[in-house]
């Protein structure tokens, strides 16, 4: 039995797999199978991870047809041998070689059924925009109030998981959605008796055009799925802490928010996702959003927590307005286009030729 599973679900990422697998293979920890679920891929994906196979017993191959990150994520599952259980999305690195020997040092000193670690956020060239975790509390966490901090990071990468703890709990990735690790998240913390943290930088989680939550699509819409299947996991566990609640409500509505910002630009859509918004409202929602707005999203939570979105109207930003001021802005905006159109070519023909 392998010391630890490390399940990559690949489809359509010939531009990033090797880089990814050869992080994995320069991992200190040797004793490890690495899964990789070759969910249909097309393009060069399946030679890769030939050539690689070919030169590590390691990896493990397995192909399937195409069912999504999570059917291909459950397949990894069903496979794993491993004592721990972690996931790398294959357009990502590894970038601290001693990683997963550290990681499970800690599960095991600790009992910990989950160890979180830290990345860094970066774009395409592998610079770093952004930082999470700068006085991130890295203490270990057994009860409600202290498992609170991990509930806005859903990724299942940046983590690894006591085998039987994670199969014991029944848990898997909803099939054909998007936004699918939150659910999953929330329900293992819950669960978990105690998470450890590894408090250093282990992967580079790599922002581009091409990853699956970077594209506006309509997609955006199975964030609703994705935060029923959290409330229901939420209501089910009668967690009462109130520190826990108070995270998990404004993590809730940052990442409603989140599918909202996720649209295409069409108006109808944004519409559509703000009238099913309001239906899906709490009264705690309510209370939150009355007590404490929201700083990132705009006047959207201002509507919705005072119940008038039904007033509302999105000009072509997405903009909230109030419908009584939508025309006689439009006008304004209107004249000043023709205005500044005319003024534009009578510049032009007074210039010389």
């Amino acid at each position: 039995m392998p010391k630890l599973s490390i399940i990559v679900p690949i489809f359509q990422k010939e531009k990033f797999l090797s880089k990814c697998l050869d992080s994995i293979c320069a991992q200190s920890l040797s004793d490890f199978e690495i899964i990789c679920v070759n969910d249909g891929s097309t393009d060069g994906s399946s030679e890769i991870l030939g050539k690689h196979a070919a030169s590590d017993a390691r990896i493990v191959i397995h192909s399937k047809p195409n069912g999504g990150v999570s059917s291909a994520r459950n397949a990894g599952v069903s496979l794993a041998s491993g004592q721990y259980i972690t996931f790398v999305d294959p357009d990502d690195h590894l970038i601290d070689p001693f990683a997963y020997e550290n990681m499970i040092k800690i599960a095991e000193a600790e009992g910990s059924d989950i160890v979180f670690s830290f990345f860094h956020d970066c774009d395409e060239n592998l610079q770093v925009f952004n930082d999470r975790f700068a006085g991130f509390d890295s203490r270990s966490a057994a009860t409600p109030w202290e498992k609170a901090r991990f509930i806005e990071f859903g990724y299942p990468w940046q983590k690894i998981y006591e085998a039987n703890f994670y199969k014991n709990s029944k848990i898997a990735f909803p099939a054909d959605i998007v936004f699918e690790d939150n659910p999953v998240n929330i329900k293992l913390i819950i669960s978990a008796r105690r998470i450890g943290v590894y408090p250093n930088y282990i992967f580079n989680y790599v922002h581009h055009g091409e990853s699956i939550t970077a594209q506006r699509s309509l997609k955006a819409f199975d964030m609703f799925s994705a935060v029923a299947l959290m409330e229901d996991y939420v209501s089910d566990s009668k967690v009462t802490d109130r520190e826990f609640i108070t995270r998990y409500l404004d993590y809730r509505l940052e990442l409603l928010a989140w599918g909202y910002y996720s649209l295409p630009p069409a108006i109808e859509h944004k519409r559509r996702y703000i009238e099913r918004w309001e239906k899906v409202l709490t009264p705690r929602d309510l209370r939150r959003l009355r007590d404490r707005p929201q700083r990132r999203f705009g006047d959207i939570y201002k509507y919705l927590a005072t119940g008038r979105a039904q007033f509302l109207v999105l000009d072509e930003w997405g903009r909230a307005m109030p419908r009584a001021l939508y025309w006689p802005i439009r006008q304004v905006y209107s004249l000043a286009a023709i205005f500044n159109l005319s003024f534009a070519w009578r510049r032009i023909l007074a210039e010389p030729a």
